[in-house]
């Protein structure tokens, strides 16, 4: 029987904790006898009127994955997701051409948001 655990990984004694930039937790996790799973039907969308005070925008130079944009801009590659989520780019395995203008959410809002995903799952 599946069990809505209606916590994330990190609020699971049994398993290991994860950084807290991963995608993954966004997700809550469920349980199925003695095997977690993530809830993956749960999704995160930006809004179209991002505040302009929030990010700035980076021209690419070259054609760069946005696990190094993330790392780049946010010291960590953990982050891909929230430039491809802000972006509204619907392939994340693409890489960017060389011209490309990304939204980059500055670094002093992560915790924010982060901590407003998390909550979103608390509901």
């Amino acid at each position: 029987m599946i069990e809505d655990l209606e916590k994330t990984r990190n609020e699971i004694s049994e398993l290991s904790n994860l950084s807290e930039y991963r995608y993954e937790n966004i997700f809550n996790m469920s349980k199925n006898n003695n095997f977690y799973f993530y809830n993956i039907l749960k999704n995160i969308k930006f809004p179209y009127n991002i505040d302009s005070q929030l990010y700035y925008i980076k021209v690419l130079q070259a054609r760069t994955p946005y696990t190094t944009i993330s790392y780049q801009e946010y010291g960590t590659q953990d982050l891909w997701w929230l430039i491809v989520l802000s972006n509204k780019i619907n392939n994340p395995i693409s890489v960017p051409l060389p011209g490309t203008n990304l939204i980059i959410i500055k670094r002093k809002y992560i915790k924010n948001i982060l901590d407003s995903i998390k909550n979103l799952n608390n509901v």
